[in-house]
């Protein structure tokens, strides 16, 4: 190397040194950098802003140099286009005197989190090569939401009964700041009523009636009393589902085994359905045990009874039930069902008898299923209950001959003296 060179790379590299390299950082004085941003779409214009300071120092050293001029400090984002987060983003003005400042940003658009990097070109002392600052993540996320929280299953509220007032929670996405939210909730069937989440609060109860037996479908959204935290335009959650509890409908005992012909089961409703009774048609059927398991998921009482041609004999079951329909409302959930033997049987068996009941009315599908093993003999067929009841008073006296009595005489005579009966043998006449 040359003297000239030497002397040249000594003079520029003093230069530098005394004019120190910049360096721009996204963070806050003193030194307290930011690794991540997010905001939402409802962010006030004053909250859009990206924090920054700068500093300069000589390269050998490490030390402080002054900051001379304006620097002009501005930032970018390392991606663009649809499904990544953005926004028209500004530039701030620091000097020596004032190192730290905002870079602001408007129309922020909610997507996926991109790199941001800041950087300034002013001057000797800043150049965007070497100030340009350690990549920092920037989200722009939803604006916050109203939900309503099903009860047990997803996306459906139960609804115990029609035109009568119910109270479900609904939940806020971010905790309310700033002001109280006022939660309005729509839905076609359905009546609310006007909720306030307060301050530091994200969840609230929210009332409503169902005006319909039907399921129907209900939304809810929150606007901020004062600011735009949350904003009626962007805030409504997704549409849950508002429905009648479904009511279930059993036989008990589930299943059971009998040595005799008849056999009594209890059809329980665990809710009234709305509106009148519901009526229930139940039935007993004899049946192979390669079919009792189809019988028992598909119950026959929903099969129609088919009608006996004019010419046609009528063939009495073996199995009936004594009161095949049966009404269950609002005061009686339950009823006592017998199934009985329509005829005797001649010789031991082994029998596989469904009983099954389905509702003939209301707005819901109802069917339920049992199986009985029954075990029956020719002498355990007679149904005592069938016997007819005989009327006695068991307050008069009764009197029961002696069946081995026996009188002495044929007719008995009265002796005595000087009297005469008639056709008696004992007497004789003078």
């Amino acid at each position: 190397m040359s003297c000239i060179n030497y002397i040249l790379i000594s003079l520029l590299f003093q230069v530098i040194s005394s004019q120190g390299i910049g360096k721009v950082y996204i963070g806050t004085l003193p030194n307290n950098t930011v690794s991540s941003l997010s905001f939402n779409e409802n962010s006030a214009l004053a909250s859009l802003v990206i924090p920054v300071f700068i500093e300069n120092k000589n390269p050998v050293d490490n030390t402080d140099v002054p900051i001379t001029g304006n620097i002009v400090v501005g930032c970018e984002l390392s991606t663009s286009g649809s499904g990544f987060s953005s926004a028209t983003i500004q530039t701030v003005t620091l000097t020596q005197a004032n190192r730290g400042g905002n870079v602001q940003f408007s129309a922020p658009v909610k997507g996926q989190a991109v790199d941001i990097r800041c950087f300034s070109d002013s001057g000797l002392q800043f150049n965007k090569t070497e100030s340009i600052s350690s990549p920092s993540s920037f989200t722009i996320v939803s604006a916050p939401t109203v939900s309503i929280c099903p009860t047990g299953t997803k996306d459906v509220v139960a609804i115990n009964s029609q035109n009568t007032q119910y109270t479900f929670n609904v939940r806020l996405s971010d905790v309310v700041t700033g002001s109280p939210v006022t939660i309005t909730c729509t839905g076609a069937g359905l009546t609310f009523l006007t909720a306030t989440a307060a301050i530091d609060f994200r969840e609230v109860q929210v009332s409503v009636t169902l005006t319909v037996n039907t399921p129907a479908t209900g939304t809810c959204r929150g606007q901020s009393q004062t600011g735009g935290q949350y904003q009626t335009a962007n805030s409504l959650g997704p549409a849950v589902t508002f429905q009648l509890v479904q009511p279930v409908v059993a036989l008990y005992p589930q299943s059971l085994s009998v040595a005799t012909t008849s056999f009594a089961t209890i059809l329980l409703l665990t809710s009234p359905v709305p509106g009148s009774a519901t009526t229930f048609r139940c039935r007993a059927d004899l049946l192979p045990l390669a079919s009792v398991q189809d019988a028992l998921q598909n119950p026959l009482c929903r099969a129609a009874t088919p009608t006996p041609g004019p010419t046609a004999d009528t063939v009495t079951p073996e199995w009936g039930i004594l009161t095949p329909e049966v009404n269950l409302d609002n005061s009686v959930h339950h009823a006592l069902l017998k199934a009985t033997r329509n005829v005797g049987v001649s010789a031991s068996v082994q029998e596989n008898v469904v009983v099954s009941c389905c509702n003939t009315t209301g707005p819901f599908t109802l069917e339920t299923a049992i199986l009985a093993h029954v075990s029956l003999s020719p002498n355990a067929t007679v149904d005592w209950e069938k016997s007819t009841d005989i009327n006695i008073n068991f307050t008069t006296p009764r009197t029961i001959q002696n069946v081995a009595f026996v009188e002495v005489a044929p007719c008995p005579c009265d002796l005595t003296g000087g009297v005469c009966d008639i056709n008696c043998c004992c007497d004789t006449v003078s």
